[in-house]
């Protein structure tokens, strides 16, 4: 299909076949990166057969860099192999770990998977001729690096666990601290400390078990009392009609301003 959109439309149009990538950040579920984790930890690997099978192992960087030159260099149609160009036996990538993590490993044989690809070598002679791709991190160095970027990245989180600890020990103690030694007051929203605090909160409940029961007004005893007794309600009550008068006959109250 890529084809004939390339023919009818003039659309450059590259493939690109990825062997084996691996990396710093690379898929936890592949070999590198399980195995890499296992063995620094003292966990068993499994190992399928007699560790004879073999991958290409690619470094990240040389991915990187022959997509950049497939992009840089747009052809019709075509189809370019990114690889090493070598394969690594399941046997060789285990020392490699080993020495990389400075751990040896716990290796548990097992029988070969039915229907697993024994070799997978890249041929790249063609993306060697119309790229210009030549993969130059060989799978020890990058091995070397991905165990260096995992123990940066464990110490990370090993410093962030303890980060957390630690605040969660503070806030164990502030709230130690809140319980034994401070009064709060939820009415004010203040807490106060030690034997102040405590005399205040008991002046508060003195207080507030005296306090009389606040008087209930009617509506005309609340009016009374905001607009000054009988006479101040009797004039709140004329300047009203005025105001329903002078409005009524159209026209504008004299009590207001411009």
């Amino acid at each position: 299909m890529a084809h004939v959109y390339s023919s009818l439309y003039s659309l450059p149009v590259t493939g690109l076949r990825f062997f084996t990538v691996f990396g710093p950040r690379g898929r936890p579920d592949m070999a590198p990166h399980k195995f890499i984790d296992r063995i620094s930890n003292g966990e068993v690997v499994d190992q399928y057969g007699d560790g004879s099978t073999s991958r290409d192992y690619t470094y990240i960087d040389d991915i990187v860099e022959g997509v950049v030159r497939a992009i840089d260099r747009p052809y019709p149609c075509q189809v370019f192999n990114l690889g090493k160009g070598g394969g690594t036996s399941l046997k060789e990538f285990i020392e490699i770990v080993e020495g990389a993590t400075g751990k040896r490993a716990k290796v548990n044989v097992m029988e070969e998977q039915p229907g697993d690809v024994r070799y997978t070598c890249a041929d790249v002679r063609k993306a060697r001729h119309y790229l210009g791709f030549e993969a130059k991190v060989g799978f020890k160095e990058g091995i070397e690096r991905t165990v260096e970027w995992y123990e940066k990245e464990k110490e990370k989180e090993k410093v962030k666990e303890q980060e957390q600890e630690q605040e969660v020990k503070v806030e164990e103690k502030n709230n130690k601290i809140n319980k034994n030694n401070i009064n709060y007051n939820p009415h004010s929203c203040a807490t106060i400390s030690g034997a102040t605090g405590q005399a205040l909160v008991a002046e508060i409940k003195k207080l507030r078990e005296s306090k009389q029961p606040r008087k209930k007004y009617s509506e005309e005893e609340r009016l009374d009392e905001e607009r000054g007794g009988d006479e101040g309600r009797e004039r709140v009550f004329a300047e009203e009609e005025r105001l329903d008068d002078e409005l009524r006959d159209g026209l504008r109250p004299s009590s207001w301003k411009d």
